[in-house]
């Protein structure tokens, strides 16, 4: 029982340890059971992306904006102020994939969510338009 009871705390620490919770202007939707989901708050190291620390300024908000409203095919679904979801469809296949973004620790962060609505294999797709985010967010010198 005593080895059980172990068990269970360092399972608890470890899932509480891998991914950390951050104040949110609303929580990330959390990623599917496959590999095809990138995010902050995901406990799978494989599948997460760090948070984004933000630099001070006015305009931050307009930026990440725009930089969300700037990939082809783009859909917003809901906006709020500190908070995105939009979807975003392939070209050939016309696959949608979601992508959320999200003010934390009073704007001092920011949280990301990109995943693949259907199939398994995203083929890196999901890392690689949350890296072209950072790099657009990075052009306007708002990333550490």
């Amino acid at each position: 029982m005593q080895n059980l009871q172990s068990c269970a705390a360092g399972l608890a620490l470890l899932f509480c340890s891998a991914a950390v919770a951050a104040e949110c202007v609303k929580p990330l939707a959390p990623c599917p059971d496959s590999p095809n989901c990138i995010a902050t708050n995901d406990p799978l190291p494989d599948r997460r992306f760090p948070p984004l620390a933000l630099k001070a300024g006015p305009d931050n908000w307009s930026n990440v904006m725009a930089a969300v409203q700037a990939f082809d095919r783009v859909e917003i679904i809901e906006e709020q102020a500190g908070y995105v979801h939009a979807t975003i469809t392939s070209m050939v296949f016309r696959f949608v994939d979601d992508l959320e973004v999200t003010l934390c620790e009073d704007g001092k962060q920011l949280a990301v969510r990109s995943s693949s609505r259907t199939g398994r294999w995203d083929l890196g797709v999901n890392l690689r338009r949350v890296e072209t985010l950072v790099d657009r967010l990075r052009a306007h010198n708002m990333v550490r």
